[in-house]
């Protein structure tokens, strides 16, 4: 039996990327011909909300993920005890947090990316700071014990080699999938379809997303565009909405940039598709599934020209220096002018969209499930544990 860890669609990671993965990851499991063999580990509580096909092959713990500071203590000892009394020959950590290994059986974790043990470019803030120490004292050792990893991206993967030392021949990269059944274009549709031009944005508000410089690159063009708005949707924190708002207020653009929130699936998809462009400037990921869905949707994107994000967009994407707020400008200006380029980006985008399925990704980490089953059991624990 194959346990796969569920409980990041019963999180906060629910409305992140690593809630994106788990959820479509484990929808595709559950469709497969392995869905006999493979059961998903729940939280017991809050489990109405997912697909049937979960709950009827799942792993019941209780493990709540409040208070934060110890969510580590449910892990060690809720998790390990559920995995212990079920004897899995496989178990899948679809998030670092939750990887639990044992000689009873095989350990698989997907590594998202090692924003934890990267420093910003604008120094260390104190929840970055935590994220460090958590890392190197406590996550950092658990994954070295691993079986074998799963990374997102080759540039995860050559992170993980070259940062934390593990054998390039245990990493296989497995890429997210689109959801190309939701996000397809609907341009004219929605609830965005009568709004004036705009630029889109979907995500937190965090450092490394870089939202300060993608406002500042906003003001530097929006006199030129009397009528284009800046509208971003996500969990933004409070102070970081007072942030945005302080700031557009100074500069007299509080009537044009606007944060809708956290917008349904639905919304979200009629955002994108009628977006004159979607910039996503990030200085930092291990995916970047916002480019993919954003080229989906049929809409020209700008991103960024550093991180993994040459390696998602290819060719399809405007590669800037985020660090650039000009060059970011610069971008902004180009799409809104030249639609002949705008247009051959939006081609050059919904085909790339097209290569990445949800579906790929489960059969991809099937094999990887057996292949680790089938290495000899008895060769000696991971020499390369630190």
């Amino acid at each position: 039996m194959i346990i796969v860890d569920a409980t990041p669609l019963q999180s906060e990671h629910k409305v992140r990327g690593v809630g994106s993965y788990t959820r479509h990851l484990c929808n595709e499991l559950a469709k497969a011909d392995a869905a006999n063999e493979v059961r998903f580990v729940l939280e017991r509580t809050g489990q109405q909300d997912l697909p049937m096909s979960l709950r009827s092959h799942s792993v019941s713990v209780w493990r709540p993920h409040k208070p934060a500071q110890v969510y580590w203590m449910y892990n060690e000892f809720m998790l390990r005890q559920a995995l212990a009394s079920s004897r899995p020959s496989l178990f899948h950590a679809t998030d670092f947090n939750g990887v639990i290994t044992s000689p009873l059986y095989k350990t698989v974790a997907t590594l998202h990316d090692l924003t934890g043990l990267v420093p910003s470019d604008t120094g260390l803030s104190p929840s970055l700071a935590l994220s460090n120490l958590r890392w190197y004292v406590y996550y950092h050792h658990k994954i070295l014990r691993a079986d074998h990893l799963i990374a997102v991206s080759q540039f995860v993967k050559d992170d993980v080699v070259a940062k934390l030392e593990y054998p390039d021949d245990k990493v296989t990269v497995i890429p997210h999938g689109v959801d190309t059944q939701l996000y397809q274009p609907a341009r004219g549709q929605g609830r965005f379809a009568a709004q004036n031009p705009y630029i889109a944005y979907v995500g937190s508000a965090e450092e490394h997303k870089n939202v300060k410089r993608l406002w500042a690159a906003f003001a530097n063009v929006a006199s030129e565009h009397p009528d284009l708005s800046l509208l971003m949707c996500g969990r933004w924190q409070k102070e970081q909405l007072d942030w945005l708002e302080a700031e557009s207020r100074a500069t007299g653009l509080l009537a044009k940039v606007k944060h809708l929130g956290f917008l349904s699936s639905e919304d979200q998809v009629s955002l994108l598709a009628n977006a004159s462009a979607f910039v996503f400037p990030s200085l930092s990921e291990g995916f970047g599934l916002p480019v993919l869905e954003a080229m989906a949707c049929g809409t020209p994107v700008i991103t960024s020209n550093c991180s993994v994000l040459p390696e998602v967009a290819g060719d399809a994407a405007l590669l800037v220096d985020p660090q650039s707020v000009e060059e970011i400008a610069a971008g902004i200006r180009r799409l809104l002018t030249d639609n002949a380029y705008a247009e051959e980006l939006i081609r050059r985008g919904y085909r790339r969209a097209q290569d990445f399925s949800w579906k790929q990704t489960a059969a991809k980490t099937m094999e990887v499930y057996q292949q680790v089953l089938a290495e000899d059991s008895r060769a000696p624990r991971r020499a390369y544990a630190k």
